[in-house]
């Protein structure tokens, strides 16, 4: 199981972190979920499509080429033999690629890079955020190009799911319904955690000395 890293606002006191951590245990619970039905290429309501929709069926300039470490089926145009690029193959499209495959959902884990940025960000006692982060605003802008696309993982994330009915981060039926029964098997406790914290916050200051 892996541990998301989990992200303060560095405004929160102690006693606002304190009166957080029962959403955030949730929250948690809930970015685990998230985590692992996305790798299955599983949407809130379906299947992750195999590629977006703008992908192009047309060649571009090159060929879309493929490691020897990943699956090579049967459509390739060429394949190297030689040369520091022995045993990569290329094909007509990435499109075609997929078909190839024979189109199966995508699991927006190529590199790992992109889940493994997802974080839980506590805003608040009662606001939490489950979001991707990291990277840099602006890429790097080649000479006589004007501007420079966004490479930080939450624009990543939104580009590469831009054409999918369900957002990537979107909660399911099932996972909604697992956070109201945890929320509601826990609730005694979490009630009476909040009240003993926000008593402490709202203690009267002792009397000064004169």
């Amino acid at each position: 199981m892996i541990a998301l890293e989990i992200k303060w606002n560095s405004k929160l006191d102690q006693v606002q972190r304190n009166l957080a951590l029962p959403i955030l245990e949730v929250s948690q619970m809930l970015a685990l979920d998230l985590y692992y039905r996305v790798q299955r290429g599983l949407s809130a309501t379906g299947t992750f499509s195999a590629l977006g929709s703008r992908s192009s069926p047309s060649p571009g300039k090159g060929l879309f080429w493929v490691p020897p470490s990943r699956p090579q089926p049967a459509g390739y145009v060429t394949k190297a033999t030689t040369g520091e690029l022995a045993g990569w193959a290329g094909y007509r499209t990435y499109r075609a690629y997929t078909e190839a495959l024979g189109s199966p959902p995508r699991r927006f884990k190529l590199t790992g890079q992109l889940l493994d940025s997802m974080k839980v960000r506590v805003m608040g006692p009662g606001r939490v955020k489950i979001a991707f982060y990291g990277g840099h605003r602006k890429a790097a802008q080649a000479p006589g190009v004007k501007g420079g696309g966004a490479t930080n993982a939450s624009g990543i994330a939104w580009f590469a799911s831009r054409d999918e009915a369900d957002p990537m981060l979107m909660p399911s039926a099932a996972e909604l319904t697992r956070v109201r029964e945890y929320v509601r098997e826990h609730l005694a406790a979490i009630t009476e955690s909040a009240t003993a914290q926000f008593a402490r916050k709202r203690k009267p200051a002792a009397p000064r000395r004169r």
